[in-house]
């Protein structure tokens, strides 16, 4: 809902090591297109985000991911260069990668960096995926 909100035009939401494996099971995501819609009118916008599900973390960045790039971020707490040093000397980038609950894995982050990512930090707390969210978008505002 915050991403539509705020003007994402893609969503895709990757099976990574941490995700909860009832995730895939869930309900909610029957739901989402509800959450787009609750963010169109929140926006007072008519264009949803589309929404992609990928279930295979490794084949997705190797085969798809690079197809995305211009500049690609992912936020991770263990990360050298902070969002703001990032900022600072970039531009806003077009790709933010946003781990879940339990963020990611020393191999997810090296193979996304592999495949043109920046690795940033938001500091040393963890984070919820939605306050992660806010907090990249909130600069690109």
């Amino acid at each position: 809902m915050d991403m539509t909100s705020l003007g994402v035009n893609k969503l895709i939401i990757v099976n990574s090591y941490r995700s909860e494996k009832s995730y895939w099971q869930s309900p909610l995501l029957n739901r989402i297109d509800e959450f787009v819609f609750e963010g169109l009118q929140q926006a007072i916008d008519t264009v949803p985000l589309v929404v992609e599900f990928k279930k295979r973390f490794k084949p997705f960045v190797e085969d798809e991911f690079s197809a995305l790039l211009g500049d690609a971020v992912i936020a991770h707490p263990y990360a050298s260069q902070s969002w703001k040093t990032y900022l600072d000397t970039n531009t806003m980038p077009k790709v933010l990668c946003i781990g879940a609950e339990g963020g990611w894995i020393d191999y997810e982050v090296n193979l996304l960096c592999q495949h043109g990512c920046t690795s940033v930090s938001l500091g040393a707390r963890i984070l919820r995926t939605e306050t992660v969210v806010n907090v990249l978008l909130g600069r690109w505002l």
